[in-house]
């Protein structure tokens, strides 16, 4: 067999040459563009504002609530309500024993009717017994050393004329101091009386008995409240915890139990209207402001919606990790929704009940988004998307910088530009579908 020639060897080579840039050119053709069997289309990305709704989750809280503390330390004789029952104004709650309360309120009344007394005793010195029994003693020690000065006085007389010893005269002197020191101290007593009358006594005694019947009215107005009622209509809540978060640190009081003062046995939470409490990261809480309306849906029952109203925006970042941040790392802001029920709405608002809240707030800062679909990982776990300057141009895998995810969508901040297409697997496009981004951004909610 005869060696192939020269000319046979380079018509191979070349055959073979053509074959690997075949296969090469059809190779980079799969990569560089979809096969015609994928499914799927081009859209360009376009830099605009997003004017998303913000979609929220959160419970029905009431709109305030009122703490029932025990009147007075005592025991809790029976509750007449669970926790969730639907309460009105005036309803009867509970029942605190009253005997404690009793016996103090009798000493109450045994101080203030003393007090009366004194104050009446005062105003009327000049007719009590005391004063009359001064008085008369006072009379009689005048009368004495009116006596004692005349006796005194004769003996002056027979002394002068030698009938009688100095010894006598001397005596007749003493009876007259002895007389003296009685008046006077009669005097003292009657004026020392006449004080209580004075208008700086008299008013110490009438604050005195003030304090007393404020203290009696008091105990009464305690033991009227044994019989806990409710302030309000509402309903009747859970205890709040008292130990941090843990629902383990709840207090509940039943029949039987101590309580103090400081106890709280019951609370009511008036459902007039509700409160909603909602945490919105910092680039959307710069686009919500107080009065916006918010659109409110039962997570239990979507076929009707309720309007509310943003009551307040916080200031400051808070979260469950202490330093403002939330799940996604971002600083997390509090939101409060106020929801007025409309008096048809029934029994279907229960407290606690999880709601589903979306939000129109003003468009924010344009940027440039595309479709969540359309981007993939490459093997270093990197973002890519399949790009093109123009129909013309030839594709390209492209490592992209994202940045928020939305549901549907994600910004871009590097790796592609304003007016590029990039590949859209799924569906063939509609003809509404190829161009920009615009129902994309008018659709989508926050993630």
């Amino acid at each position: 067999m005869q060696p192939p020639s020269r000319w046979q060897r380079n018509a191979a080579r070349a055959a073979a040459a053509a074959l690997l840039i075949g296969l090469v050119a059809w190779g980079l053709s799969r990569v560089a563009r979809p096969a015609v069997q994928e499914r799927g289309h081009w859209l360009k990305a376009a830099r605009q504002a997003s004017s998303q709704p913000l979609l929220l989750q959160g419970v029905l809280r009431p709109v305030d609530a009122v703490n029932i503390a025990a009147p007075v330390e005592g025991v809790l004789l029976a509750k007449f309500v669970q926790f969730g029952d639907t309460v009105t104004a005036g309803q009867k709650l509970a029942q605190v024993s009253d005997t404690e309360l009793k016996r103090q309120l009798r000493e109450a009344e045994i101080a203030s009717i003393q007090a009366q007394q004194a104050l009446s005793a005062a105003q009327q010195i000049e007719s009590s017994t005391e004063y009359q029994a001064a008085a008369r003693r006072l009379l009689a020690a005048q009368n004495s050393l009116a006596a004692a000065q005349r006796r005194g006085k004769e003996a002056q007389m027979l002394y002068d004329k030698g009938i009688i010893a100095r010894t006598e005269l001397d005596a007749g002197k003493q009876e007259i101091d002895t007389g003296q020191s009685q008046v006077d101290g009669a005097r003292d007593e009657i004026a020392t009386l006449r004080l209580k009358r004075a208008p700086a006594a008299l008013r110490v005694l009438e604050l005195d008995l003030e304090n007393r019947q404020l203290r009696l009215e008091e105990l009464r107005a305690k033991l009227k409240a044994t019989t806990l009622l409710s302030p309000i209509s509402g309903v009747v809540l859970y205890p709040e915890p008292t130990d941090g978060n843990d629902p383990s640190g709840r207090k509940e009081l039943n029949a039987g139990a101590a309580v103090t003062p400081k106890d709280v046995i019951l609370t009511v939470g008036d459902t007039s209207a509700f409160l909603i409490k909602a945490w919105v990261d910092e680039e959307d809480i710069r686009r919500v402001a107080p009065g916006q309306a918010v659109r409110i849906v039962l997570g239990a029952d979507s076929d009707r919606a309720f309007a509310g109203t943003v009551q307040r925006v916080s200031s400051q970042a808070r979260a469950a990790d202490g330093r403002g941040q939330g799940s996604r790392g971002t600083a997390e802001f509090e939101m409060q929704i106020l929801f007025k029920p409309p008096t048809d709405a029934g029994r279907s608002l229960r407290v606690g009940s999880a709601v589903n809240m979306s939000l129109a707030p003003e468009p924010g800062p344009a940027t440039l988004r595309i479709p969540l679909a359309a981007v993939a990982w490459s093997p270093a776990g990197r973002p890519v998307v399949r790009v093109r300057k123009s129909a013309s141009d030839t594709a390209r895998m492209q490592e992209i910088e994202a940045g928020r995810t939305l549901v549907d969508s994600v910004e871009v901040k590097a790796g592609i530009a304003d007016g590029d297409e990039v590949w859209v697997p799924g569906a063939t496009a509609g003809p509404g579908d190829e161009g920009t981004l615009k129902q994309l951004l008018s659709g989508a909610g926050n993630g």
